[in-house]
């Protein structure tokens, strides 16, 4: 969240553990002030109002945050709201409820959340893992009016409320209630997610459906999702080490960057799907079908390749064994940079990738410039340079107010060490950036390029004009972004 909170606390007694650890993993900036004596409390809110100025500088808060403990009395309270209505006027107030033990609070009157917004709450939570779901609709709806609620925090609907719509066949309302009866009677999450799927396409017409399966322990780690259906599911940066995804449709699917690893999937169908980046370290791969898949940069160390089909992938950068490749089955597989579906020529494929690993064969026919490598250390001004169709450049030094112009299907590394400052690249090529891009606000930094990727230690600061179809974004967590996008 792009603010930050306050949160008001007894000065006498530390907040929460939960409600701070709940701020923490939300990404919230949480500054805490606790409040004093209620003489010298009321006494310095009264001259707050009268004079009318902020003991702080800077944005206001998103919201005002206070812990209400059982047993706690009006005049705390009001304390509370008094001295947040003076020195943070405007700023949404938000009360949560501490949770004790049940020896603790079992004599302790709680008032109840009717009570709290008549003093001047604007939202109460129960719990505090319901904090971060109440900011954000804070965040998007703003903080006056009346706040329509997450419903893990609203009351329950009256006994006579229906969510059924108004008009209903009585064939969909049968098949409704049969698929409610199976999903109670559903052993694993294999059978739930089949049987979600065989009811929901009968109910609900589409062109495709996923289930997306959720631990409330590790995220998908050591997940059973044998032949479940996930074709074209974004799972970017998915934790399913150890996962059992046995016979699954995954045609399409997003995986970048995805950890794999010890993973079985064995007869799976990954048909063009995007495993750029992905560790696949000691997974099974036997008769699973890869074609077409963007293996690029993927770890596949001690992976099984038995009888698996890579025809047509792109395996440019992976890390793999080499003796494995003899089990590949493969017509072609694409070793460019680009990953343009280009062929490679002569040789068995652990021969053509031994070349690629070893930089050779990397020129490009026609007029292609081949390779061209910036090595660290070196500095480069005012420069004006131009690089054929499906040309690789690399940068690791430095380009000061340098334009620099891509052919169709190019490709621009510019490695950790690399910065390109006050540069302009124009073309439909490819700009991998791993270092630093920033633009002298001029102009659009990057102008009609195919694909921009900031990896996780990337900084890109300016402006993208995109071409006519549109530029495809790749942005990896951990990566710094001050980019304006352009049509």
């Amino acid at each position: 969240m792009a603010s930050h909170v306050i949160l008001l606390t007894d000065a006498h007694e530390a907040p929460a553990y939960e409600l701070i650890e709940s701020l923490r993993a939300a990404g919230v900036k949480t500054l805490i002030e606790g409040l004093r004596e209620i003489e010298v409390e009321k006494a310095l809110a009264q001259q707050q109002k009268r004079e009318g100025v902020r003991d702080s500088e800077g944005p206001p808060p998103l919201a005002v945050l206070y812990e209400v403990v059982p047993g706690a009395d009006m005049v705390e309270l009001h304390t509370a709201i008094d001295h947040a209505k003076a020195f943070w006027p405007g700023a949404p107030l938000v009360a949560c409820r501490r949770q004790t033990n049940g020896y603790q609070s079992h004599n302790l009157r709680s008032l109840d959340a009717k009570t709290l917004k008549r003093l001047g709450f604007l939202a109460v939570a129960d719990k505090a893992a319901q904090i971060p779901a109440v900011l954000r609709e804070i965040e998007g709806h703003g903080g006056s009016g009346e706040l329509r609620l997450p419903e893990t925090i609203q009351f329950p609907v009256e006994a006579e409320a229906s969510s059924l719509p108004s008009k209903i066949k009585f064939s969909d309302l049968r098949a409704a209630f049969e698929l409610v009866s199976s999903l109670h009677f559903s052993g694993d999450q294999n059978g739930a997610a089949n049987t979600a799927l065989a009811g929901l396409q009968e109910l609900i017409r589409a062109d495709r459906w996923a289930v997306y399966l959720f631990s409330e322990t590790k995220g998908l780690e050591g997940a059973t999702l044998e032949r479940a259906n996930l074709s074209g599911a974004r799972l970017n940066y998915a934790q399913m080490e150890a996962a059992n995804l046995g016979g699954a449709s995954l045609q399409g699917v997003q995986l970048a960057n995805a950890d794999l690893r010890d993973a079985y999937v064995g007869g799976a169908d990954f048909s063009n799907a995007n495993l750029n980046g992905a560790d696949l370290a000691k997974a099974n791969f036997e008769e699973t079908i890869l074609a077409g898949a963007d293996l690029r940069d993927a770890n596949l160390r001690n992976a099984k390749l038995n009888a698996t089909v890579m025809t047509g992938a792109k395996l440019h950068g992976c890390e793999l064994d080499v003796d494995n490749l003899v089990e590949v089955v493969a017509e072609w597989v694409d070793f460019s940079a680009a990953g343009c579906g280009e062929k490679t020529p002569g040789g068995t494929l652990a021969e053509q990738y031994q070349a690629m690993k070893s930089g050779a064969g990397q020129s490009s026919s026609g007029s292609g410039q081949g390779k061209r490598f910036f090595g660290q250390g070196d500095v480069l001004r005012n420069a004006a340079l131009e690089f054929g169709d499906k040309s690789e450049v690399e940068i690791e030094s430095r380009f000061e107010n340098c334009s620099i112009s891509l052919g169709t299907g190019a490709v621009l590394r510019l490695g950790k060490h690399g910065v390109m400052q006050g540069c302009q690249v124009v073309g439909f090529g490819e700009i991998d950036i791993h270092g630093e891009f920033k633009e002298n606000g001029k102009g659009p930094g990057i102008v009609g390029p195919k694909r921009v990727t900031v990896r996780k230690d990337g900084i890109i600061s300016g402006s993208v004009q995109q071409p006519p179809t549109m530029t495809e974004f790749a942005f990896e967590h951990g990566c710094v972004l001050r980019l304006k996008i352009q049509k």
